[in-house]
């Protein structure tokens, strides 16, 4: 019973989303005249977890019919009721956060029933509110159907002739709802041919692009002043940033325009488009000849989406991008800042991470600051579950302890890190072969040290730069360098 489908979903009810799903199980309408409130006070007792053991279709069925025989099919005649009825109150909570679609079908319904004026009324209304939104993922799309329900009425009332402003409009919303979907879906495809070596030998929507005259149209479009033109050349560029990433000038182009137009979007949208500029650049440094201007770029952006309240669009910062900021920071020097910004933000992430980010944040500033101690120091107050998390631990305390020359300890975390992975078949085959690389790397290094090669040096490091997912390649470098450095001296 505890993993039924409507426990699954009843598991994600808050308190007052059971209060209010009990008001819908009391109601005739939707009960159909069944009475299922007895059985729902039974499961509630076991909310939010609903893990106790006792909860078994024999104990529900001797709560509601104490003394009589256990019958089976009783309890899943009530639990099958009771899970349409879970998914009508899903449906009616979904309604309650997009008003433009429970609009949409009410105006559908009035249409159906004859009741025209009423339906354009409402549809004067619906256009009203989207007009006054900041564009979210669904605005180009509700635009489209807005327009085309629209014509609808038009050829309704056999007035045809009136619909060709409609209709120019609704071509410009598909055109941008088009251009949003392909640059997201190419964007996907791109993430899984970096990050797990995905082949796309039939690729239908690069070539389908490849093949469009794009900058033709936007040309066009901004040459007839059209409203949403800015709009269209965004997504445009998005596209080739990602198609032809060495034409650098599309990348500055997109990051100008985002600039100027950001608060035409919701806070999501923003998120998106912060996250197109940042991978680009994470992008030019991760090359074979990594282009560093764009550590500052990126910093710019970093700080772009803080001033502008942009940075993080849930109540509660993102850990992943709260790390990513402060560790771009550090990367050009901006110590003062990072230190600041560490002091700022760690408040405002969730109160159950902020003592084991707290302690990580400074690890990664005091690695920066070459105060080794420390880093070990707050590195022992981390504790993660999550297994990339274990793995960026495990690599500060191994840059940490070479750089303390603790070289038994040292030689311990390769050890443990080398076990971690080959017991952790969550790890992906791209993300342990890349770690794998930057522990061989490590053990190359501590060699290096004892048996000075310079040919053997020279040729990790040509491996080094060649290499575009070796973790941590800027400081195995650095290391290499020094050694080499510090004989010649």
């Amino acid at each position: 019973m505890n993993n039924s489908k409507l426990i699954t979903v009843l598991r994600t009810f808050s308190k007052s989303e059971l209060r209010d799903f009990e008001k819908l199980v009391s109601s005739v309408y939707f009960n159909k005249g069944r009475n299922y409130v007895p059985f729902l006070n039974v499961l509630k007792k076991f909310h939010p977890k609903f893990d106790d053991a006792r909860l078994t279709p024999e104990y529900i069925h001797s709560k509601l019919y104490p003394g009589k025989k256990f019958n089976k099919q009783i309890i899943w005649n009530m639990t099958s009721g009771m899970m349409n009825m879970a998914e009508e109150f899903l449906m009616h909570e979904a309604m309650k956060k997009n008003e433009f679609e429970r609009n949409r079908c009410i105006a559908g319904e009035m249409f159906k029933r004859n009741l025209v004026s009423n339906y354009f009324k409402k549809l004067g209304e619906m256009e009203k509110a989207l007009d006054k939104k900041e564009m979210d993922e669904y605005y180009f799309l509700n635009k489209t159907l807005l327009e085309g329900d629209k014509s609808d009425y038009y050829f309704y009332e056999d007035n045809q002739h009136l619909i060709d402003d409609i209709l120019l409009k609704k071509g410009g919303f598909i055109i941008i709802n088009f251009l949003k979907m392909i640059s997201g879906l190419i964007s996907d495809m791109n993430s899984n041919i970096i990050m797990f070596n995905s082949r796309f030998d039939f690729n239908l929507p690069y070539e389908f692009v490849n093949n469009l005259q794009l900058e033709n149209v936007i040309e066009y479009a901004r040459k007839n002043n059209y409203q949403y033109t800015d709009i269209m050349e965004m997504y445009y560029l998005y596209i080739m940033t990602i198609m032809k990433p060495e034409e650098t000038e599309f990348f500055f182009r997109l990051k100008k325009l985002f600039e100027e137009n950001y608060t035409k979007f919701d806070n999501a949208s923003n998120h998106i488009w912060v996250n197109a500029l940042s991978n680009y650049c994470s992008i030019k440094l991760s090359g074979t000849n990594p282009e560093h201007i764009y550590n500052k770029i990126q910093f710019e952006i970093n700080k772009f989406q803080l001033d502008k309240g942009i940075a993080f669009p849930e109540k509660n910062p993102s850990k992943i991008l709260f790390i990513q900021i402060l560790k771009n920071s550090l990367a050009v020097n901006e110590i003062q800042w990072a230190k600041e910004y560490i002091e700022e933000y760690i408040p405002k992430l969730r109160a159950s991470t902020q003592k084991t980010m707290q302690a990580l944040a400074y690890a990664n500033f005091y690695m920066k600051v070459n105060d080794f101690g420390k880093v070990v120091e707050n590195l022992s107050k981390v504790q993660f579950k999550d297994v990339r998390d274990k793995l960026s631990v495990k690599s500060l305390y191994i840059m940490a302890y070479y750089e303390l020359n603790d070289t038994e300890t040292l030689l311990y975390q390769i050890d443990s890190a080398r076990h971690f992975i080959k017991k952790n078949p969550g790890i992906s085959r791209q993300l342990s072969k890349s770690y794998n690389e930057f522990l061989s790397n490590v053990t190359r290094l501590m060699a290096a040290q004892q048996n000075y090669d310079v040919l053997e040096i020279d040729m990790v490091v040509q491996s080094l730069k060649e290499g575009k997912t070796v973790y941590f390649r800027d400081w195995l470098l650095r290391k290499f360098e020094a050694i080499k450095n510090a004989k010649n001296e």
